[in-house]
C-alpha cells in the first residue's frame, strides 16, 4: 500500500544586511509619488515584487497594449521565418495601421515589428490569422494563455484592443503580462528598438516603423514596452526599465501625463530598491531524507528580488517527508516562498541535487525498517 507523504514546511528567517547609511537620503523621499491615473503599478520583473501601487485590482480598459499578449501568443505558436500572404480580411482595420495590402508578404517578425512599433491593427488581425486560423480562435489562445498565467481579472475579445465592454485587464495582470513576455529575447529586443524598416511591396520605399514609447528616450535604462490609446480607456503605457540588472515594469491605465508619471516612479523605484540575490542555484537549501540517506535540495536559477534598506527577507521552504532515490533530479520536490516582511513575494522550485548523501549504518537500517 502506497504510504501518504506528510508536508513538511521549514521557516527560515535571514535578515537582509544593508549598509543603512548608504541609501539613508532615498528613504526619506514620498514613495510613491502622487499619480493621476485609473490605475497603476510598479514590479520587479524577476520576482513579480509589487513595489507600489494605484488601484491595480481594478478591471480596465487596455487599449493597444492588449498585442503584448498578442506577441507573447505569436511567438509560442509561430515561427518568425513563416511568410504571411495578406488576405482583404487582414486589411482596412480600424484604427492604427500598417497599411497591409492584400497579396503582400511578410514574415512573422516582420509583422510583430508592426505590431509593436507602429501597433498596427492589420498587423495584429494578421498575425492572429496566420496563428490560430482566425481571429475567434486566436482570442481563445490568448484567454487561455491568461489563465495559464494565473490571471482573474483578465479578458480579451480580439488581438488589437479596439474597444469592447468585454475586453478588459487590471495594472497588476498586464504588468505580469509584460514580465512574462520580456523573457523572450525577441520580443525584448522589438520593443526596445526605437526605428526599424519592413517591406512594402508594391512602393518604391520600405515602411519605416518608429516607436511612439518615450520611456526608451526619457528615462535612464528604458528598454520597452507598448503605448495604447482609444477615448474609452484613456492614454495605457507599460513601460520598462533596467539598471544595474534589476528589470522593472510599470503600468499605467486611463493616465493623460503617462511619460512623465512614469519617470517619476521609476527614478524614484531604482533610487529606493536594489536587487538582491536571495538564493544562488546550486546552493543547499535543505536536506531531505531518501533511501540509504537524503538528498539536498537546491534552486535551478538564482532567486533575486528587489528591495529597499530595513526590510526584512525570509522563505518558508514546503518539502515532503521524504523523496524516491530513483527521482529525476530536475523533478521539482518543493517549493520555497521568499518573503519580505512577512509577505509572498514569489515562489520558486527546489529541485534535488544529483548527489545522495549515505547515512551511517544505523540510520539505514532504520530507514529500511520505517519504509519496510
Amino acid at each position: 500500500m502506497k504510504k501518504l507523504t506528510v508536508l513538511a514546511v521549514l521557516i527560515l528567517f535571514i535578515g537582509l544586511i544593508v549598509p543603512y547609511n548608504e541609501y539613508a537620503a532615498a528613504q526619506t523621499d514620498v514613495w510613491p509619488p502622487a499619480i493621476s491615473a485609473a490605475g497603476a503599478v510598479i514590479i520587479d520583473a524577476a520576482s513579480g515584487r509589487v513595489l507600489a501601487q494605484h488601484n491595480m485590482n481594478d478591471q480596465l480598459p487596455m487599449a493597444s497594449t492588449t498585442k503584448i499578449m498578442t506577441a507573447l501568443v505569436v511567438l509560442e505558436n509561430a515561427s518568425l521565418d513563416d511568410v504571411v500572404e495578406i488576405t482583404p480580411q487582414m486589411c482596412g482595420i480600424e484604427g492604427s495601421s500598417i497599411y497591409l495590402k492584400a497579396g503582400e508578404h511578410l514574415s512573422v517578425y516582420e509583422l510583430l515589428c508592426g505590431l509593436l512599433l507602429r501597433s498596427g491593427n492589420d498587423a495584429a488581425t494578421a498575425l492572429a490569422i496566420y496563428t490560430a486560423g482566425s481571429q475567434e480562435a486566436f482570442v481563445e489562445m490568448m484567454n487561455r494563455r491568461a489563465q495559464e498565467l494565473g490571471l482573474e481579472n483578465t479578458r480579451f475579445q480580439n488581438p488589437h484592443g479596439l474597444p469592447d465592454p468585454q475586453h478588459y485587464t487590471t495594472a497588476l495582470e498586464l504588468a505580469r503580462i509584460a514580465a512574462e513576455a520580456m523573457k523572450n529575447p525577441v520580443f525584448a529586443q522589438i520593443v526596445a528598438t526605437q526605428k526599424a524598416q519592413i517591406p512594402w511591396e508594391g512602393e518604391p520605399w520600405d515602411r519605416v516603423l518608429t516607436n511612439k514609447n518615450k520611456i526608451l528616450t526619457m528615462v535612464e535604462g528604458g528598454n520597452g514596452i507598448k503605448t495604447g490609446y482609444t477615448k474609452a480607456a484613456g492614454r495605457c503605457l507599460v513601460g520598462a526599465a533596467k539598471r544595474d540588472g534589476m528589470q522593472l515594469i510599470m503600468v499605467t491605465l486611463g493616465c493623460a501625463d503617462d511619460f512623465n508619471s512614469q519617470k517619476q516612479w521609476f527614478d524614484a523605484a531604482f533610487d529606493r530598491y536594489d536587487p538582491v540575490t536571495f538564493l544562488t542555484a546550486g546552493d543547499p537549501v535543505a536536506r531531505v531524507p531518501a533511501a540509504l540517506g537524503a538528498v539536498t535540495v537546491t534552486t535551478a536559477q538564482d532567486v533575486v528580488v528587489a528591495a529597499a534598506v530595513g526590510e526584512r527577507l525570509s522563505m518558508v521552504v514546503h518539502l515532503p517527508a521524504r523523496v524516491s532515490f530513483f527521482s529525476d533530479p530536475q523533478t521539482p520536490v518543493g517549493t520555497a516562498e521568499i518573503q519580505v516582511n512577512g509577505q509572498t513575494v514569489t515562489t520558486v522550485a527546489l529541485v534535488r541535487t544529483d548527489t545522495q548523501q549515505r547515512g551511517s549504518f544505523a540510520e539505514n537500517l532504520r530507514i529500511i525498517a520505517v519504509n519496510w
